[in-house]
């Protein structure tokens, strides 16, 4: 059952992922679960309109990677101080006013 909701959905997550891809202005984040009891990392991307989540037994860059919104948005990246969200040179970066009050404070 699971499964065929998925594939009846493939079509529109796409859309919801390239609509993320092309967004001037995407919000990242990664969120730790667990999946057969081991640790595997929720990986979203959101704007006003949509919001794209996929999951990766990776975290960092080699998650953003395999998730593959990151790797080709060209926008305005909000996201925390993770290293990872760093290794994207081309995009323009703006940190989270709730995180960098976090590592202020840290």
């Amino acid at each position: 059952m699971v499964k065929r909701c998925a594939d009846s959905l493939s079509e529109t997550v796409g859309k919801i992922k390239d609509k993320m891809i092309g967004s001037a202005l995407g919000h990242f984040d990664e969120t730790g679960t667990r999946v057969d009891k081991k640790p595997w990392w929720v990986h979203g991307a959101s704007n006003c309109e949509y919001t794209y989540l996929d999951i990766s037994p990776k975290r960092g860059t080699a998650g953003m990677e395999q998730c593959g919104v990151l790797p080709e948005f060209k926008g305005i990246a909000m996201h925390d101080c993770w290293a990872s969200y760093w290794n994207y040179p081309d995009i323009q970066h703006a940190v989270c006013c709730a995180h960098l009050l976090r590592e202020l404070t840290g």
